[in-house]
């Protein structure tokens, strides 16, 4: 703030003081003008600033819709692209850490991550369920060994689709010729309860598991490449 000094003239600027403070504001100004002037043009590259959905929210947020990585850099990944960020929040949970969510904050008056989390889940469970798989291959063939587990940070999956659930452990224990459980907070009591339900499902795995032959590590990387090369993809 420039600081003001009477005089018999009236007010006068104190410059030597206050230079500093004006070319400060003046470079700002300077900067603030060149990069509306860039945003404006609308290019993809110039669509990342928060600035330009400032000035610019519809033409912005059209891309957001369309281009998942506009999407993470405007809080829309989860409202646009819930697919994407399913799957590669199940990445990064393995990459990070266990307990690694995608979050975001509320986007134009939603509810944020979780309630387009929650609304995946519920609507998309299938889809849900077949990134799961891909991303327990994709750890297969990173790490070279069959994964024993997957744990899943929300319920849901099993609680309302137990059956679909069971098969899918199935069908990575056929793949990776080793046993595999896929862990929620809502799977032992769903587990249970399904298996007291049907004993003859469980026979069943029992002996799959018996007659399973191990793959040799050094053959994880040539198995499944297609699968895995599209669990990889960029969001």
């Amino acid at each position: 703030m420039l600081k003001a000094a009477w005089s018999e003239h009236g007010p006068a600027i104190d410059a030597r003081s206050d230079l500093r403070t004006w070319l400060r504001l003046k470079c700002f100004k300077d900067v603030h003008r060149t990069m509306y002037v860039a945003t404006a043009s609308g290019k993809k590259d110039y669509d990342w600033p928060h600035l330009a959905m400032r000035y610019w929210p519809e033409r912005v947020d059209a891309k957001c819709r369309q281009d998942p990585s506009l999407g993470v850099a405007h809080g829309s990944f989860w409202a646009y692209h819930p697919a994407r960020a399913w799957a590669w929040e199940l990445r990064l949970q393995d990459e990070i850490a266990p307990d690694f969510r995608i979050e975001e904050a509320p986007y134009h008056g939603d509810g944020g991550d979780r309630e387009h989390r929650a609304a995946y889940l519920a609507e998309h469970w299938e889809d849900a369920l077949a990134a799961i798989t891909k991303e327990v291959l994709r750890r297969r063939r990173k790490k070279k060994a069959p994964q024993p587990e997957l744990t899943l940070l929300e319920p849901g999956l099993w609680s309302k689709h137990p059956a679909e659930c069971w098969q899918l452990e199935l069908d990575i224990i056929a793949k990776q010729s080793a046993d595999f459980h896929l862990r929620a907070p809502d799977e032992p009591a769903t587990r249970a309860a399904f298996e007291q339900s049907h004993p003859e499902l469980v026979a069943e795995r029992e002996t799959l598991l018996m007659e399973l032959t191990p793959i040799d590590g050094l053959m994880f990387g040539d198995i499944d490449e297609a699968v895995c090369d599209e669990a990889e993809d960029s969001p």
